[in-house]
């Protein structure tokens, strides 16, 4: 019982990691996109729109 419960905290954590990993790289990314896009402004308004 107690090794399966250690199994499922572990792998808990780990999940709980990688979503967290995954956030701070996703806003990131958008951060650098919405830079790029606010240097071309109108051009690329549309494309700004979608993301």
């Amino acid at each position: 019982m107690v090794i399966v419960r250690l199994k499922y905290l572990i792998i808990k954590l780990y999940s709980f990691l990688f979503l967290f990993l995954f956030f701070i790289f996703y806003f990131k990314n958008k951060m650098q996109i919405n830079k790029i896009l606010y240097r071309k402004k109108k051009k690329c308004h549309f494309i700004y729109k979608f993301l």
